[in-house]
């Protein structure tokens, strides 16, 4: 028998590091067109949103958030004047941005997992998760409350200026 001991913790802290020292010099508009780090984004953002589906719902649930809720999140929040500091693309690359954008913030210790699932949690309707069109438009206006604080945490920081 094969005996692993890993401390989750500390690989948790050891990827984190990673991804600061890997964008360190990283610009956000090069931060948010990363494919490496949207991949990684991809599978945090889905992590987190079927964490909050689950409390909500009050089962285990796994989901998948799609880049069409994504781009249309991204448009109706305050990021989206991202596209006139040269964010531009379809809902891939939307959808993408905003997956590279998520690890980033958390890496960096600027969003916790605690914060976006009560933003998530707050917003999902209860009632609309069983459906699949009402799903989308749940968790698009959960998503938006989540780019809007990312907004505000990307112009606390000094990483978006509006001027």
């Amino acid at each position: 028998m094969i005996k692993i001991s890993v401390d989750l913790v500390n690989q948790l802290d050891e990827l984190l590091s990673f991804v600061c020292e890997y964008s360190k010099d990283k610009t956000l508009l090069m931060v948010l067109l990363d494919k490496p780090l949207a991949m990684l984004g991809d599978s945090f953002l889905n992590f987190v949103y079927s964490m909050a589906v689950t409390l909500t719902i009050k089962k285990p649930f796994g989901a998948k958030i799609s880049d069409e809720v994504l781009r249309d999140a991204f448009d109706k929040s305050k990021l989206s004047i991202l596209r006139k500091h040269g964010l531009r693309g379809n809902k891939g690359t939307i959808g993408n941005a905003m997956e590279a954008l998520s690890i980033y913030l958390y890496a960096r210790h600027f969003v916790s997992v605690d914060i976006l699932l009560n933003i998530l949690t707050d917003n999902l309707d209860v009632k609309s998760l069983g459906h699949y069109r009402k799903a989308k438009k749940t968790a698009t206006v959960a998503f938006t409350k989540v780019f809007d604080y990312f907004y505000q945490v990307l112009l606390d920081t000094g990483l978006l200026r509006t001027q």
